[in-house]
């Protein structure tokens, strides 16, 4: 956490740590837990993940189903977005 936090991320940013030979990236796509994340605030997060995984020279990227569990946004919408 403090690895994260000392990398100054904000809400539509994207924090990132090396683990063994792998990146692990989290998206900063809502305030506080419990709130509703916004497609906006998605997408821009994507973006900066996008910029990130091409500097680190990713090839392979696998990851959940983005704010379609308890946030309840749309798979289909959020998809779109991942594929941009």
């Amino acid at each position: 956490v403090k690895e994260l936090q000392q990398q100054h991320g904000s809400v539509g940013g994207c924090g990132s740590r090396r683990r063994d030979n792998r990146y692990i990236y989290y998206l900063a796509i809502k305030p506080v837990h419990n709130n509703t994340p916004h497609m906006q605030v998605l997408r821009t997060s994507l973006n900066v993940m996008k910029q990130l995984v091409l500097q680190h020279g990713i090839t392979h990227l696998g990851m959940p189903r983005l704010g379609c569990g308890l946030d309840r946004l749309e798979w289909a919408a959020v998809n779109k977005l991942i594929i941009a």
